[in-house]
């Protein structure tokens, strides 16, 4: 059920806070903490979030008691959450793109995009911007697994003196040693939760962004976009989003990341 709950996007700590309220019914604070086995700091900062997601309600009056919304409920009003993100995404890259196209004048405004379907195009397409890349390859990654060639892509990309930025989206104790590999291999890693969404910007001249199915991650569909605007303003989405994403060492814990 935890990681039912993780796919749907909440952390670890997170699930084990809810599933705690679920089976136990309204507990205070510490209660919580003790049902749940999650740290006292944490066990607060799971509660703020959940109710700041609609998993949780909290009584107006001290002490505080903490109770989970109906799944059913709570599942909803997450899902709708998303596409609200989704829709203030698009509307944040078409500014940047009438903008960009308004300061170009006259030079005219040209994008070639192209539509890849399956998993096996992803990897073709990830493998072929680190393999060309010149400066710098940025991407968003689950770290859900790795598929045989990334290691080696990253490792020739930062031998060639190109910089490799990669933000994780989900983090487990596996996702960590994945990321931790690619530390060593030369690449950043941060961490920042975007869920559904995958990207990847190489040079600011060419850029991807992949969706898939949450219930059957192998369907996916990619569309890639050539020596265009929107590449460049992917990466200046990206840059943001790295900006506000925490820093993950070789010393990281999962405990570091909730």
């Amino acid at each position: 059920m935890i990681e039912k709950l993780r796919e749907a996007g909440l952390t670890e700590y997170e699930s084990r806070v809810y599933l705690s309220l679920l089976e136990k019914g309204p507990l205070l604070g510490g209660e919580v903490c003790r049902h749940s086995g999650v740290p006292h700091p944490k066990t607060y900062e799971a509660l703020n979030s959940l109710e700041e997601k609609g998993f949780v309600v909290v009584t107006p009056i001290k002490p505080k008691v903490f109770s989970a919304v109906e799944p059913k409920a709570a599942v909803g009003s997450l899902i709708s959450s998303k596409i609200e993100s989704f829709k203030k995404l698009g509307l944040e890259l078409g500014r940047g793109l009438v903008a960009r196209k308004r300061d170009e004048g006259e030079k005219g405004f040209y994008e070639k995009v192209k539509i890849l379907a399956g998993e096996k195009s992803q990897f073709n397409l990830s493998s072929y911007f680190y393999s060309t890349a010149r400066r710098e390859v940025s991407q968003v990654f689950t770290y859900e697994y790795l598929y045989p060639a990334h290691n080696r892509d990253i490792r020739d990309a930062v031998k060639r003196g190109v910089k490799v930025r990669i933000i994780g989206t989900s983090i487990s104790k596996e996702g960590l040693t994945m990321m931790k590999q690619h530390i060593r291999l030369g690449a950043e890693v941060r961490f920042y939760r975007i869920d559904e969404l995958r990207m990847q910007v190489k040079d600011d001249r060419e850029a991807r962004i992949t969706l898939y199915n949450p219930k059957n991650k192998g369907q996916r569909i990619t569309a890639y976009f050539e020596h265009g605007e929107l590449s460049k303003v992917l990466s200046s989405y990206l840059g943001r989003v790295w900006s506000k994403a925490k820093v993950v060492t070789l010393s990281s814990k999962l405990s570091d990341f909730g």
